[in-house]
């Protein structure tokens, strides 16, 4: 294993994932759809339109997708996505929409440029969080285990689709920032302008995903319960309340907006949609052929060890980590659309990967210290592991893996395919709008 103890492992993990994806997603391919679109359309309509009323929209309903919205009881229209993402974005946007300006490309936000853009953007912020974990990790771990623990959650688990493939969803941006929150709460000594970074970071989280606030739980559970935070942060009033003013400023520029479209201060804009408190769709969340986050991303199973192995340590952080992912499934899997439509494996867990790393790498650790015979199997597992990922990360590209659709028999049937199905024989294909009244068995 002399590989993984290169210094320049990471650069050589990022070649090979940008070698994947030109291979299985080139570069021209539409990274602005679903959900991706409602974050680009605050880009699109500030910078084209120049305007986030959204009065220009017109009745046709080519230009009305182009500019995502919801639409309230009173006819106004309303961004259904926060901002963060598309301020994270918009550097690129801007270089990109320069460059479009400049040339013969359409400047109208989806052209080529701002399609490469939105990628390069992602990457970014992937391989920004990949330095600042790995920064962390090596603090208490060899770097063995830290190239192996990178090397799971980046390329062997759809993390990585998420990061190349569909760069404008949420879930890298989330990954990032949580990245470096975790970094700047494990330095010994918070200053002012650590204080500042964290509140502008949380402020940030919550305008990429309003629900990445319960994420956040996790900082003064480590206080609290974990007792493991070095800073002592969550004692000290005077940095909590230097954090609190970016945070408070970031989180009303979504209220002042809300108030700017719809004259309202507060307003959901998931309008008719909800959570199953009381059942939540735990075992599908995380076993079904359909989404689940185990079936899609089996290496992350190593996480289970690797929270036994800290809880026989007693590290502080295993009862902070093990309430928040719980938290997290129960959470995820209590949403009206608990398989999140069409997507690669279960993404809501991507948001978690950069908390997780830390079991990971303890028992990438624990291995690596046994004998050869242990180490040489371990490899192997994530070797397969990580084929694995690559393969149906292709497949999902070519449609093999269906969207939102897949069952057991449609997986048994197409596990060796590498061409998009005539059909899809053993489709479960959801109900969404009924999925959003009442629970399907």
């Amino acid at each position: 294993m002399k590989f993984l103890r290169y210094r320049y492992f990471l650069t050589g993990l990022v070649a090979i994932q940008a070698l994947f994806t030109l291979l299985i997603k080139p570069p021209k391919e539409q990274m602005l759809v679903s959900d991706a679109v409602h974050y680009h359309s605050w880009l699109t309509s500030a910078f084209i339109e120049k305007d986030l009323s959204l009065n220009f929209l017109k009745p046709d309903s080519t230009y009305d997708i182009q500019y995502a919205h919801n639409v309230t009881e009173d006819g106004k229209a309303v961004f259904k996505m926060p901002p963060g993402v598309a301020l994270l974005q918009m550097p690129f946007f801007l270089v990109g929409h320069a460059i479009a300006l400049a040339t013969d490309q359409p400047a109208d936000g989806y052209s080529n440029t701002y399609q490469l853009a939105i990628r390069l953007a992602g990457i970014f912020y992937f391989i920004l969080s990949l330095i600042f974990l790995r920064h962390y990790l090596r603090k208490r771990f060899d770097e063995a285990a830290v190239n192996l623990t990178l090397a799971i959650v980046s390329i062997g688990s759809n993390l990585y689709y998420y990061a190349f493939m569909e760069s404008g969803m949420s879930h890298v941006y989330t990954f990032s920032l949580f990245s470096i929150l975790i970094w700047l709460f494990d330095k010994e000594k918070i200053r002012f302008q650590d204080a500042l970074l964290i509140g502008t970071i949380a402020g940030m989280l919550y305008l990429v995903r309003n629900s990445n606030v319960f994420l956040m739980v996790y900082f003064p559970l480590l206080q609290y319960v974990g007792k493991s935070v070095k800073s002592n942060f969550f004692l000290q009033p005077r940095l909590i309340v230097i954090a609190a003013i970016p945070a408070l400023v970031l989180t009303l520029t979504q209220l002042v907006y809300i108030h700017y479209a719809t004259n309202h201060w507060m307003l959901s804009a998931y309008l008719g949609e909800r959570f199953f408190w009381t059942h939540p769709e735990v075992l599908k969340f995380l076993f079904s052929f359909k989404k689940g986050w185990f079936v899609y991303s089996p290496l992350m199973l190593f996480i289970i060890p690797g929270l036994w192995i800290m809880f026989r340590k007693r590290e502080g952080e295993t009862l902070p980590i093990m309430i928040t992912l719980l938290l997290s499934v129960y959470i995820f899997s209590a949403w009206w659309c608990w398989w999140y439509g069409g997507s690669f494996g279960m993404r809501a867990m991507i948001d978690l990967y950069a908390l997780l790393m830390l079991p990971i790498a303890h028992a990438m650790q624990w291995i690596i210290r046994r004998k050869a015979q242990i180490r040489n199997f371990t490899l192997g597992i994530l070797i397969i592991g990580i084929m694995i990922n690559i393969f149906q990360t292709y497949q999902y590209q070519h449609a093999i893996i269906h969207w939102d659709g897949m069952s057991a028999e449609l997986y048994k049937s197409n596990f060796f395919r590498i061409q998009t199905p005539p059909d899809y024989s053993g489709l479960d294909a959801p109900n969404y709008e009924l999925s959003k009244r009442e629970r399907l068995p």
